[in-house]
């Protein structure tokens, strides 16, 4: 596996409305306010401990260029290991076990349970909620069946803030994943922490390129945290939308994106001819459906319009709620 395809729009396409990324359609004021001196090196360590504080976290933290970064950290840190991850997933996880000589299983199940997804003695992979089908998967489940394998869980909460449906039941068999950049709306800043036992933080900490996160993501985060309020405000609307489309469409989802199939031969390409922009689900194998995020609600109503009539529906084979 060479390279991956990732949603996002495109130069070409930045007059677009953008429902292709699954993150906050709101702007913080404070972006507006942050200063960066890009004369000096970044040396973030003191964020690692602001982190702890404020998410209240007992394990070890490393901070890092987002959640792939620290992916491919755990590539290293594991390499040579056994991987298993679903196949409609973040299409990472695969590349990475295929980089660092993992050797990769691959579940053919869209909406596994824990029992079926987590092996013994393995490193298993789960995005949750999952992208881009958007299912939450049980923590609870996830831990009884990681310590009873001992397998150790890589547990991706890149969209967990925006899910209504949060746990914090976490064990020494898991390393989680979390973005700092999604709940603000900002994805050109790469910034995202992991924690997790001690001495697995500090084996990826071995793989950590010097100034990753540049000066603008170690500046960032220290404002993000200290604004954090944000994200439980907007997150709010965010939820109260997702309600109102879902009852609008019939649609569900556990996260704040839809993964739904049309009728219509061509949907992605219908919605893009009327400037709007969605994610083409194609590169995680499945043809003719489209994955589309929350924005704000009159371009949300723009989106409903186009859709409505072209009986959209889930995948049949997923069951959301708990």
């Amino acid at each position: 596996m060479s390279s991956i395809y990732h949603g996002g729009a495109r130069p070409y396409e930045y007059k677009m409305i953008d429902f292709s990324t699954n993150i906050n359609p709101y702007r913080a004021e404070f972006l507006d306010e942050i200063k960066f001196d890009y004369t000096r090196y970044p040396y973030c360590d003191y964020i690692e401990d602001m982190i702890k504080e404020k998410f209240k976290i007992d394990g070890s933290v490393i901070f890092s260029a987002g959640i792939t970064e620290l992916l491919y950290q755990i590539g290293y840190a594991f390499s040579g290991k056994k991987s298993r991850m679903m196949e409609v997933t973040y299409k990472e996880y695969e590349r990475i076990s295929d980089l660092f000589g993992m050797k990769k299983e691959i579940v053919r199940n869209i909406d596994p349970y824990p029992s079926e997804l987590i092996e013994k003695d393995s490193i298993v992979f789960i995005s949750n909620p999952n992208n881009p089908t958007g299912k939450y998967m049980d923590v609870d489940d996830i831990v009884i069946q990681a310590e009873r394998k001992n397998s150790i869980v890589i547990l991706d909460e890149a969209y967990i803030d925006f899910s209504d449906i949060i746990k914090n039941n976490y064990s020494e068999n898991m390393i989680v994943l979390r973005s700092l950049t999604k709940q603000f709306g900002v994805p050109g800043i790469r910034a995202g922490y992991a924690f997790g036992k001690k001495k697995y933080i500090e084996r990826m900490r071995e793989f950590s390129i010097p100034w990753s996160t540049g000066i603008t993501g170690c500046v960032f985060t220290e404002y993000a945290i200290k604004n954090y309020s944000f994200v439980d405000e907007t997150v709010k609307l965010i939820r109260d939308e997702k309600k109102r489309i879902e009852k609008t469409l019939g649609i569900k989802s556990d996260a704040n994106f839809f993964l739904v199939k049309s009728p219509m031969i061509d949907i992605y390409h219908h919605l893009k001819n009327n400037n709007i922009l969605v994610r083409n689900c194609e590169s995680f194998g499945l043809k003719g459906y489209i994955r589309f995020s929350i924005r704000k609600r009159e371009e949300n109503d723009l989106l409903i319009n186009l859709l409505k009539g072209t009986d959209i529906r889930n995948h049949e084979g997923i069951k959301y709620g708990h």
